[in-house]
């Protein structure tokens, strides 16, 4: 914005995604004044959409990846009442209260989801409930699909239906009079199916992760940054940041993220996430390769200066006493309680300042509000 580039927005009203349904085009984006500079809105991936808008040869392509332990935590909380998979826990044990039971319904979902999705329903933020970092990715998991089909076989006693779908698959004994137990359903092998479809799938999420110039890990988010600085080359002061839309954990809260999950809960979660798992291992593996060739001492040097631009900005703007995540914070749908800050005393006009606490929406509809009128004044000129 404050070289006047040009962003790639939805062309939804106040829209801050792209359509989660559909894979990422270009017809999707609204029309900029000249060739637009930054795709950042939250879409599903495809090379092909992307590269129609930005070409590859000319643009730098970014993503980032996080833990897929802390991950689904979050998003299972967060989208608790958006997600009917995990509204279907809730109602399960409505004597739950979720923000103080949230650990117990993960754990009743793990050990049987498929007890809690039904085809029939349907919502914008439904893909979460499985593998939610490899549908950003683009990647389409198959397995449900097939768990549903081999249900409905089993159910409508369909043998020939039974063994097409089972047929391609190793390690499933077809002669057997029961089928492999499995605690989601004693009659469908799922574990066989996730080990099956994870070799299907890591050709596929390889190349999808090679099309990226470089890919952040949220778990070493400021590491990130200075590594990804030495591809920008921007002023550190333009790379500080303050953390926003994070939960405000107290001291009981903190103690059951440890407790979170115990062996057979996060053995569950690998499995059912598998796709989430396999594309953290490997760019978790190629990240701590790239942070051994970029070097310790250069890394240090990066993250002082990061740093410190980071606590100039912040002390210069926010007011520390009005922003104490005990007085200032707001509270989501769900019961989340988010962090909030305020601006020192004569800071509130002051660009930088107002940039580093606005929230999302907020900011890109001021930017989309800014380029329709662009849009408006070069039709102007046209006509006259």
């Amino acid at each position: 914005e404050k070289n006047n580039l040009q962003f790639a927005l939805p062309k939804a009203p106040a829209a801050h995604v792209y359509n989660y349904n559909v894979k990422f085009d270009s017809w999707m984006a609204r029309k900029t004044i000249h060739q637009p500079n930054l795709l950042c809105n939250h879409l599903r991936y495809d090379f092909r959409g992307v590269n129609n808008l930005l070409p590859y040869n000319s643009t730098l392509y970014i993503s980032i990846v996080r833990d897929p332990v802390s991950q689904f935590k979050s998003v299972f909380s967060y989208y608790m009442n958006d997600v009917y998979a995990f509204r279907n826990v809730q109602s399960a044990f409505p004597s739950k209260k979720v923000k103080e039971n949230i650990n117990f319904l993960l754990h009743e979902f793990l050990k049987t989801p498929y007890k809690y999705i039904d085809k029939s329903q349907a919502s914008h933020y439904e893909h979460l409930y499985k593998n939610p970092m490899a549908y950003d990715f683009g990647i389409e998991d198959a397995e449900y699909k097939y768990h549903f089909a081999i249900r409905d076989a089993i159910q409508d006693k369909n043998e020939n239906q039974l063994e097409n779908l089972l047929g391609g698959f190793k390690g499933i004994d077809l002669s057997k009079e029961n089928l492999i137990k499995d605690e989601n359903n004693p009659n469908i092998p799922v574990s066989i199916l996730t080990n099956n479809f994870a070799d299907n799938y890591r050709p596929l999420i390889k190349k999808i992760l090679s099309s990226f110039h470089f890919i952040l890990n949220m778990n070493y988010f400021d590491e990130s940054l200075v590594l990804l600085n030495s591809l920008l080359n921007w002023d550190w002061r333009d790379l500080a940041f303050i953390k926003k839309n994070s939960r405000i954990l107290n001291s009981k809260d903190i103690e059951n993220e440890k407790e979170l999950y115990d062996d057979i809960d996060f053995e569950r979660l690998a499995r059912w996430n598998y796709l989430d798992f396999m594309i953290y291992k490997i760019v978790n593996t190629t990240f701590h390769h790239q942070l051994k060739n970029f070097g310790h001492d250069r890394l240090q040097t990066g993250l002082n200066q990061l740093r410190r631009a980071r606590h100039e900005l912040t002390s210069h703007c926010i007011d520390r006493q009005k922003s104490d995540p005990n007085k200032s914070f707001k509270i989501t749908s769900n019961g989340v309680q988010i962090q909030k800050y305020e601006l020192q005393k004569g800071m509130e006009n002051m660009p930088e300042c107002k940039n580093l606490i606005v929230e999302e929406r907020k900011y890109l509809y001021r930017v989309l509000t800014k380029q329709m009128k662009e849009m408006e004044e070069r039709r102007n000129e046209r006509e006259n």
